[in-house]
């Protein structure tokens, strides 16, 4: 489903997610960033880019329960989530009751190019249902 991605592309979007991390969020070092999401090409630039950022890499099944997902995040003391659209609902039960204070959020065609993820991400939206209102 998606496109190629070159090491040099991996490298660019992963150093500018964790100049984000720190500079737009302020997370230190050593804080702990929960990733929740399949397969994508989201999933290397945002793993790069935590631990380029000096962070902790907390990896979150998609397909956790809320409380699975809420024991995980707080055993872990994740301060952050990157997540999938189509599993925010899930975070949205149990995000009060963890530690987590930011959240950001990804699409399925993200990473694909303009026409085709608008298409992809309309798909998944509105035709498969697969995000939830």
């Amino acid at each position: 489903m998606s496109q190629p991605m070159t090491y040099r592309q991996l490298e660019q979007q992963s150093r500018a997610f964790a100049a984000w991390l720190q500079q737009g969020l302020g997370l230190q070092q050593g804080d702990r960033v929960a990733l929740m999401m399949p397969n994508l090409l989201q999933y290397p630039v945002a793993l790069f880019g935590v631990l380029r950022a000096g962070m902790v890499v907390v990896n979150v099944n998609p397909l956790y329960t809320p409380r699975e997902l809420k024991h995980q995040l707080n055993d872990s003391g994740a301060s952050a989530i990157v997540i999938v659209s189509n599993f925010a609902h899930t975070l949205e039960k149990v995000v009060a009751e963890t530690p987590v204070k930011h959240v950001m959020l990804t699409r399925m065609g993200d990473q694909l190019a303009p026409v085709k993820a608008t298409l992809v991400n309309f798909v998944v939206k509105y035709m498969k249902k697969l995000v939830p209102k």
